[in-house]
């Protein structure tokens, strides 16, 4: 190791030796758990759209039908274009098996709708968005847009 220069009598030299051993092991094993962690992220994500931000002029044509599902504290409301399907909850359940129904009938009365909106209330438990999640990507309806209510 270098030396900081000659020293004077009777003090103590000012080389340092660091032991680097612990540091390596440390980084070593930070890296192992980054790279196996990184894998159970790619598997575990839905793939979400923001909803498009679109002045009147530039927008597309309009699809066959616009479905939208508001989750509220008392209840689900499924909403086909201006058709409002209320399922109110039973106690403090939400009627998940009501809204698995109507999202079969919608994908059989519209084969060809992928585009579905997921809006949540606040005051709404994050479990509840993603069950509602599960259950359009159940009936393939895979371009899931996410919107405040």
């Amino acid at each position: 190791m270098a030396s900081a220069g000659p020293t004077p009598a009777g003090k103590r030299a000012l080389d340092a030796e660091y032991n680097l051993v612990p540091f390596i092991d440390l980084l070593t094993c930070l890296i192992s758990f980054l790279l196996i962690s990184a894998v159970w992220t790619q598997i575990a994500k839905i793939d979400v759209k923001p909803t498009p931000n679109i002045s009147g002029a530039d927008q597309p044509s309009d699809p066959v039908v616009k479905l939208t599902v508001h989750i509220r504290g008392n209840g689900y409301y499924l909403i086909k274009n201006a058709e409002i399907m209320e399922m109110p909850k039973a106690g403090e359940d939400y009627p998940v098996k009501a809204l698995d129904d109507k999202l079969a009938a919608l994908r059989t009365e519209f084969a060809e709708v992928t585009a579905i909106t997921v809006m949540a209330d606040d005051n709404v438990q994050y479990r509840q968005l993603v069950t509602v999640m599960d259950v359009c990507l159940k009936y393939q309806f895979n371009d899931i847009s996410v919107s405040g209510a």
